[in-house]
């Protein structure tokens, strides 16, 4: 193996955080070598192609303009080792990865962004049935910010809402007729009735998410935010008429 510390050209890059960037003037084996702290999950190192594999994606690092292939990658004491030489000129480049300070800075955000929101995706099947009464646009709104899907949350709490209120509908009528038999049940009654509206909401919200792919809260709840957005319009209205 080549001394990767002879024939250095120019002193080591330390410009990007957790790298020492290296590059050597032939006759050096290695045209580039990078020193990382960790090792880098999405570099792949060159394997030479065999009759009938598939394609494989070799990753291409672009550096100070010219594009290196992968040739080695070494585990040391101190961190991870990629060995690097020019890219063939005339063969068509691989996955490109800048290598830049705000490149990585730029992949770095965007890999912490896109691990947040497969956690937000994951919990989401745990919350979600409590979000899925509020109305429609509220769930739009919040989806848009935890990752979930508003269509889910109807459905989930329209199921639920509907199984619970079937039960306790067949309670109150249970409770309704022994009332009855003993000379009373009108509070049964009238139980029984506002449970069984409830259990036609719940059918009704399940399958309006099913069919049209949409959210749709509590009966109440939208009424109630259709009203709020209709009466702060109008107040919008007057104020911009009175400028």
């Amino acid at each position: 193996m080549a001394d990767d510390r002879s024939n250095q050209s120019l002193p080591a890059d330390y410009s990007i955080p957790g790298l020492r960037i290296q590059r050597y003037d032939p006759p050096v084996v290695w045209a580039l070598v990078i020193k990382c702290a960790e090792r880098q999950e999405d570099w792949r190192v060159y394997e030479p192609p065999e009759p009938f594999d598939p394609v494989k994606v070799d990753t291409t690092i672009h550096y100070a303009g010219r594009d290196y292939r992968i040739h080695e990658e070494e585990e040391t004491a101190t961190g991870w080792v990629y060995r690097m030489k020019p890219w063939p000129r005339g063969e068509p480049s691989g996955a490109v990865l800048f290598l830049s300070t705000e490149k990585v800075a730029q992949r770095k955000a965007e890999k912490t962004e896109f691990r947040r929101m497969m956690i937000q995706v994951k919990v989401a099947p745990y919350y979600e049935i409590l979000l899925g009464v509020l109305p429609a646009r509220v769930q739009e709104r919040l989806a848009e910010r935890w990752n979930f899907s508003p269509e889910d949350a109807t459905r989930k709490s329209g199921l639920i809402e509907a199984l619970v209120c079937a039960a306790l509908t067949s309670v109150a009528t249970v409770q309704m007729m022994a009332g009855a038999y003993l000379g009373g049940g009108r509070g049964a009654a009238n139980s029984g009735l506002v449970f069984c509206a409830m259990m036609v909401e719940g059918f009704i919200r399940y399958a309006h998410a099913l069919a049209a792919q949409e959210p749709m809260g509590l009966f109440a709840l939208e009424l109630a935010h259709f009203v709020y957005r209709r009466v702060r319009a109008l107040v919008v209205g007057r104020k911009r008429g009175d400028e």
